[in-house]
């Protein structure tokens, strides 16, 4: 009984482990290159989402930094498409322009960007650091922000699984909160740094710290079965 106890606890850490080390180690490479690869039409987790935006139509724009990465969903919370932002790796915060732009100052080589809705690049400036802050009004990802529909939105569980919440007013003079975006459970193991690097690290430990009384372990059934 306890040999399979420890099969089970060292099952269960080798894939902690290798579901850990995919989801970070994956985050760096992709935190430190390009994402262009990806493609519009994948959607990445929604780790380190620094800021959101929300069109007239409920569209909701997602940064997600630790991506340098633009998400976009619609009004019922499905992925519509993502596009990569130049911010070497640094803060950035979005803003929807009046014409129906999305603009995006970065931190990180002072850049302004604008962005058609399907994340087309149509022109690239100086003055990041001063739209950086500008846009940055109201913009703490926990605070909640106003969007264009009228509705009001915040980030919620920032941490540990981010995902996006609609404020709504009841007739008590209330609020109620409903999730509009939010990434699918089987993601959530892929999200660096949390959970994935603690997984990574946790699976790691548990197979050296089980080793050797696995080890004792399967030394006295052996034992028990030759005699």
């Amino acid at each position: 009984m306890k040999r399979k106890f420890f099969q089970f606890v060292r099952v269960l850490a080798a894939v902690c482990m290798l579901l850990g080390g995919i989801g970070y180690f994956g985050s760096l490479s992709i935190n430190n290159g390009s994402t262009d690869w990806l493609g519009d039409n994948v959607e990445l987790p929604l780790g380190d989402l620094t800021d959101v935006e929300v069109d007239g139509d409920g569209h909701v724009y997602c940064a997600l930094q630790g991506y340098h990465r633009v998400q976009v969903y619609d009004a019922d919370g499905r992925f519509v498409r993502g596009w990569q932002v130049e911010s070497q790796t640094g803060r950035f915060r979005m803003q929807l322009g009046d014409t129906g732009h999305v603009e995006v100052a970065t931190l990180r080589g002072d850049m302004l960007f604008v962005y058609d809705t399907n994340g087309k690049l149509l022109d690239a400036r100086d003055g990041g650091h001063t739209a950086y802050f500008a846009f940055g009004e109201g913009h703490d990802r926990v605070a909640p922000q106003q969007g264009r529909d009228g509705h009001v939105y915040r980030v919620a569980d920032a941490q540990l699984y981010p995902h996006v919440v609609r404020c709504d007013a009841t007739d008590g003079g209330g609020a109620k909160e409903s999730t509009v975006v939010s990434m699918p459970f089987y993601y959530w193991p892929f999200m660096a740094p949390v959970p994935a690097l603690p997984m990574w690290m946790g699976g790691i430990f548990t197979l050296i710290l089980t080793d050797k009384r696995y080890g004792d372990s399967s030394s006295v059934a052996t034992a028990v079965t030759a005699d």
